[in-house]
């Protein structure tokens, strides 16, 4: 977990590399966790490399088959690739579709 949380702070400070380095590692000792899985996927969209955030969005949606992945960490991957309409589907989706 220590490591998701350093992924965390090194994206915050736009320190792609190392940031991607410690969200593998946070998946690697989480045993594939999903939320660290996103991680990897919304690190990889913010230092550029799309097709490595899209490749972890189709394993999010095959875990999404058989167990939960919260739509609000498919949005934030959305949100770092620069998506203007997918993050709202992913919102709308783990709101229950609930207008406010």
């Amino acid at each position: 977990m220590a490591h998701g949380f350093l992924g965390i702070a090194y994206l915050c400070k736009s320190l792609h590399e190392p940031a991607i380095g410690a969200a593998r590692k946070s998946v690697q000792f989480s045993q594939g966790a999903s939320s660290f899985v996103a991680l990897v996927g919304e690190t990889h969209a913010a230092a550029g490399y799309s097709d490595d955030a899209h490749k972890v969005l189709e394993q999010l949606q095959e875990v999404s088959k058989h167990g939960y992945v919260t739509p609000y960490l498919v949005a934030r991957i959305y949100t770092a690739l620069g998506s203007k309409t997918k993050p709202f589907v992913g919102w709308k989706s783990a709101t229950g579709g609930a207008r406010r």
